[in-house]
């Protein structure tokens, strides 16, 4: 009882006290004033109410602008894909000796368009939420490509009277570039399905990629422990 009756006259005393600032400030300023204070106030408020607008406008049109990159960019995997799934037969079946491909035609076959979204988004993929996939999506066709290329030009020497046989791809060259198609496409899969793995499969290839690079630190390393004068990286 006593609690309940201190705590009211304590909500009196306050009242009265807030009664009274307000009286004072009423007494202490003239009409104009208090009108220039209206109108201050007002811009204020006014103010605070536009940087509101502008600020939810502009996140509503980075979250518009995030969906139409996404769905962008996973319709340019949705067709690179696709041509990665034909690859991945074409050499499943050479690896399995049902057709022959001549060596010599492994870099116009495998041949690929350029990522034209990709690199004009590059900048604002980081906004997805599995944005660093995209790069190891099309980091890892660069380098099947690439290996197409060395395949092609990696030839023993032979004198130039004699001629060359015809080359095809073997078996083993086959499995391997069927192997890189393969990776391609379990990481369109994962793109297109949008998989809760793939924040997971993105770290798994930064371990993989940290873990060739140190064994090579390693290497280095006692290369130079082993040759004091061979500078060391730090």
């Amino acid at each position: 009882m006593w609690g309940s009756t201190r705590t009211g006259a304590w909500c009196e005393a306050w009242a009265e006290r807030v009664h009274a600032v307000r009286d004072s400030v009423r007494h202490c300023m003239s009409g104009e004033q208090l009108s220039a204070l209206a109108t201050i106030l007002g811009g204020i408020i006014a103010a605070a109410g536009t940087a509101v607008a502008v600020y939810l406008t502009l996140a509503s049109q980075r979250r518009d602008d995030a969906r139409k990159i996404e769905a962008s960019l996973r319709q340019e995997v949705a067709e690179f894909g696709r041509l990665a799934y034909a690859q991945f037969e074409v050499f499943k079946e050479a690896q399995s000796g049902k057709s022959q491909i001549p060596v010599r035609d492994l870099p116009a076959l495998m041949a690929m368009p350029e990522p034209i979204v990709y690199k004009a988004t590059a900048d604002r993929i980081a906004r997805l939420p599995y944005g660093a996939l995209f790069v190891v999506f099309h980091a890892r066709i660069a380098e099947v490509v690439s290996m197409a290329t060395v395949y092609a030009t990696a030839h023993p020497s032979r004198p130039e009277t004699r001629p060359t046989p015809e080359r095809f791809v073997d078996a083993t060259t086959a499995e391997t570039l069927a192997a890189g198609w393969g990776d391609i496409c379990e990481i369109a899969r994962t793109l297109l399905r949008r998989e809760s793995t793939a924040s997971s499969l993105t770290e798994a290839t930064i371990a993989s990629t940290l873990a060739d690079l140190d064994s090579v630190h390693e290497q280095v390393a006692a290369k130079g422990a082993s040759n004091p004068g061979l500078s060391k990286p730090t």
